[in-house]
């Protein structure tokens, strides 16, 4: 693709003022510079893309800064990104970089560009990486349609000369035989991007239902320690007289909901147990609460008494 686009005049910058995330973090001195000078965008991870990315914009020779490659490094850690760090810009024009680096209310590229951070996120660097440059064949079709003021006004007469003498050397047709490639590839990382995104769903779904059997099956073993300990309590409350009743009376919300005659049969609770149940396919659906009363055996007198 890369070929291509070198025979594309103006294929980054067109494509550049078609994303407007990216133009809200220029002014307008900035915009110029862009769209007369970017020559390239380029997007370099380190190692398996787990460490960190480059972004490195390319210019062509311009008054305005000396270094024509900068870029800014990004390392990654499992919070997001830690580091950043920028490259120096090298101005030449005075008036540019003073009003880039002293208006610290004004959004400023460059200022961006150049200057080292601590931080989780950036939300430039994110567009760039994950939207713009993976993209830029689509955003250069937009822009290509969409002719600004900006873009009008700042085309310079050397640019249009260059053009003019492209046009009489056969140029348009070889920018129609460019737009035509790229048109194809574009069909294709459309297709690419589609069949990541389902085998990245697929992956998800996977990984998610993978974590949810190991949570079920780490619930279960847990339940299974419970339960031991739940009935070695059992075992021991068999042998405190109305440990239920006193129990369920001394709870803040419960007692308010036995009457007379539930305590007395609660006087006879044997345990008290709950349990979760499941569903067809292994799914916690609810709880069971078991109670289970002794069987005792009274004569009318001390029925009688009882009540």
């Amino acid at each position: 693709m890369s070929e291509i686009v070198k025979l594309l005049p103006r294929f980054w910058s067109t494509a550049l003022f078609a994303d407007h995330r990216i133009l809200k973090y220029m002014n307008e001195e900035e915009k110029e510079i862009m769209l007369k000078y970017l020559k390239s965008v380029h997007v370099t991870y380190h190692g398996d893309a787990k460490t960190g990315f480059e972004i490195t914009f390319s210019f062509y020779e311009n008054p305005h800064f000396i270094y024509l490659v900068q870029s800014k490094t990004f390392w990654f850690t499992r919070e997001g990104i830690s580091s950043a760090s920028g490259s120096q810009i090298g101005w030449t024009t005075d008036k540019i970089r003073k009003y880039t680096m002293l208006h610290t209310d004004t959004a400023s590229f460059f200022k961006w560009f150049a200057e080292d951070s601590q931080s989780s996120r950036d939300l430039l660097a994110e567009e760039i990486v994950l939207e713009f440059w993976p993209k830029a064949h689509k955003y250069h079709l937009i822009g290509k349609n969409r002719d600004t003021e900006v873009q009008r006004r700042v085309l310079t007469e050397h640019q249009s000369a260059r053009k003019n003498i492209k046009r009489k050397r056969g140029g348009e047709k070889s920018d129609e035989g460019a737009m035509s490639k790229l048109t194809t590839i574009s069909a294709k990382l459309q297709k690419a991007e589609e069949e990541a995104t389902k085998l990245r769903c697929t992956r998800v779904i996977e990984y998610e239902l993978m974590l949810v059997e190991g949570e079920r099956k780490v619930h279960k073993e847990c339940e299974s320690l419970r339960r031991q300990i739940y009935d070695q309590r059992n075992e021991i409350i068999k042998n405190i007289p109305h440990f239920w009743l006193i129990a369920f009376l001394s709870h803040y919300a419960l007692h308010y909901l036995l009457s007379e005659e539930d305590q007395k049969i609660f006087r006879f609770i044997n345990s008290v147990n709950v349990e979760e149940t499941e569903d067809n396919e292994g799914v916690i659906s609810g709880i069971s609460i078991i109670i289970l009363t002794l069987k005792i055996v009274v004569s009318k007198r001390q029925y009688r008494t009882l009540l």
